[in-house]
């Protein structure tokens, strides 16, 4: 979930110095591009319960995998078609990554503990971006935003790491 919240977040933050000093572009294809994040999400939320209630399965490595390729679209590419599936799929991923995630944790979670756990999720989860999108408004000043944009399909990768360890210990215990 950390994951999901941390690049979401960096990346809106990040969106209208990127547009205008990667793509060199104004307002209009900043606001197309957060549309194009928005959307996504709310088709993520949609298209996600479908999937669920059809094949009652979640593979977080698909939408991590997904998340670290949009992720490097927008390190990468310097063209806005990229760029607007790269937004797309941020906002896909991310939602999906997080509401699951969350629904996941709601459902391991006895009824009594809810509200705590909710509040330590959302302890890490925001803190994560508190801590860190300063940091990468320095690395971003120093250095550029494409930086930002890798640390977090970085990020990513230790999750996709963190998943697949977890999966496979599962499948051989």
């Amino acid at each position: 979930m950390m994951i999901g919240q941390l690049t979401y977040h960096t990346t809106v933050g990040f969106l209208a110095a990127y547009t205008y000093e990667i793509l060199q572009s104004t307002a209009p294809v900043y606001g197309l591009l957060e549309i194009t994040l928005s959307i996504s999400g709310v088709l993520a939320g949609l298209l996600g319960a479908k999937y669920m209630k059809q094949f009652k399965q979640f593979s977080p490595i698909i939408l991590i995998v997904g998340l670290m390729l949009c992720l490097l679209l927008l390190a990468l590419a310097p063209n806005i078609v990229f760029v607007v599936i790269g937004c797309a799929g941020i906002g896909y991923s991310t939602t999906w990554l997080r509401t699951t995630f969350q629904a996941i944790q709601q459902l391991a979670t006895a009824h009594q503990y809810h509200g705590r756990a909710a509040s330590i999720r959302m302890f890490f989860n925001q803190g994560s971006v508190v801590c860190l999108t300063p940091l990468f408004g320095i690395l971003a000043e120093r250095y550029s935003i494409h930086l930002v944009f890798f640390i977090l399909a970085s990020i990513g990768a230790v999750g996709l790491f963190l998943c697949t360890m977890r999966q496979i210990r599962e499948q051989f215990n």
